[in-house]
């Protein structure tokens, strides 16, 4: 018996050994998952702060080309006021970026910036031409700008599906890392019996920690934080996915595209946090006039979109647009009793009647909805024809 003791003492001192390393493992699982929630939040945070500067200097583009369309049409008298106030609004964005973005963003706007005071400085020219009454001239540099604006949009586009792969890259970069915790987690509980109660408790609830902030962190970068609707990256994947599905099982899908008419005057007279109390009230009678299956989402801006997957027919995504143009008629009234009325323009496109994959889709219903907001119509479906030159030699719809 005295020659066992020393053995079952070293047993004793190896399980308070083994239990010393295991509570040491654990802490340092701790401090591996709270450095990949910070990371995961850190990073997600900085990319969508990019995007939205990208995507402020999208919109910027497309201020500057509607408020040239309405220049041409109603003249140098009522359209130059706007145009000239429009042009060079997103350059502060790209001074932003050339700052603050990563070392792709900055190569970018080295190469955009000059482009983009390139095309200011057509848009000026052009204006001084409509003041000169150079009406074929003003035609020739409104040519110019067309193509300019064309290839800037390009390139922003192509910066922004950059950072969307980056964004969910990262993601999944978090996710394997939080599987390879929870791995080594379940290891340990099964080598360490001893302390299997405390190891269990602690285990399980950095483990619970980890999935609620990687679930958490996923919805931001999926979800608009002010209506928490899908956002533009979760848009893109659903429609990615709703158009293989219905490539594979010959169904139809729709997407609609909905911009708020006069959204900025609501900001302009009544002040942001009216513009956002609006934009949270248009969400929700978007969610209301859908389906369950349906995806509503915000670009950003006054811009939103519903996704309609398993469509019967093609009119029953003119059906949903009429529904939702209704919901819009009646007035919203804010908490101060003031009462705003707006209405959308809603352009509608469908799969594979209109469009052969998602990113088609989507531009061909942003030309519908480019129709109707410069039509005063209601829900527009796209057909071919709105592509086509109108006799003034204009696209019916850009």
């Amino acid at each position: 018996m005295p020659a066992r003791f020393p053995r079952g003492r070293g047993a004793a001192r190896m399980a308070i050994a083994g239990l010393a390393l295991s509570l040491l493992a654990l802490a340092a699982l701790a401090m591996a998952s709270n450095l990949i929630m910070q990371r995961a939040t850190s990073g997600v945070s900085r990319l969508n702060g990019i995007s939205d500067e990208w995507g402020q200097v999208f919109q910027s583009l497309n201020a500057e080309q509607d408020a040239m369309r309405d220049y041409l049409r109603a003249g140098n008298e009522v359209g130059r006021k706007p145009l000239a106030s429009a042009i060079g609004g997103g350059e502060e964005n790209l001074l932003w970026l050339a700052d603050n973005g990563d070392p792709d963003d900055r190569l970018v706007v080295a190469v955009i910036l000059p482009a983009y005071r390139s095309y200011g400085q057509t848009l000026r020219r052009l204006i001084e031409l409509g003041d000169e009454g150079a009406t074929a001239r003003v035609q020739a540099q409104a040519g110019q700008a067309d193509l300019a604006e064309q290839a800037l949009r390009k390139q922003i586009s192509a910066q922004m599906d950059r950072i969307r792969l980056e964004t969910t890259g990262f993601l999944e970069e978090a996710e394997a890392q939080n599987n390879w915790l929870r791995a080594t987690s379940l290891v340990m509980i099964g080598v360490v019996l001893l302390p299997l109660g405390l190891s269990a408790a602690v285990l399980v609830g950095y483990q619970r920690r980890i999935e609620r902030q990687a679930a958490a962190n996923r919805y931001q970068a999926l979800h608009d934080p002010l209506t928490g609707l899908a956002n533009r990256l979760l848009l893109h994947e659903q429609t990615d996915r709703a158009v293989r599905e219905a490539a594979r099982h010959q169904d139809r899908i729709g997407l609609l595209l909905i911009d708020l008419n006069r959204f900025k005057e609501v900001n302009d007279t009544l002040g942001h946090a009216a513009g956002d109390l609006l934009l949270q009230e248009v969400a929700e009678r978007l969610k209301t006039a859908v389906r369950d299956s349906d995806t509503p989402a915000r670009l950003g801006g006054d811009e939103f979109a519903v996704l309609l997957p398993r469509l019967s027919a093609p009119g029953d995504a003119l059906l949903v647009g009429r529904r939702i143009a209704e919901s819009f008629a009646e007035p919203v009234v804010l908490p101060d009793g003031q009462v705003l009325r707006t209405h959308g323009s809603i352009g509608i496109s469908i799969f594979p009647t209109d469009a052969s994959d998602a990113s088609q889709l989507l531009q061909h219903a942003d030309i519908a909805m480019y129709t109707a907001k410069r039509g005063g119509l209601g829900p527009t479906i796209y057909t071919a024809s709105l592509e086509e030159p109108t006799l003034d030699g204009e696209p019916a719809a850009l």
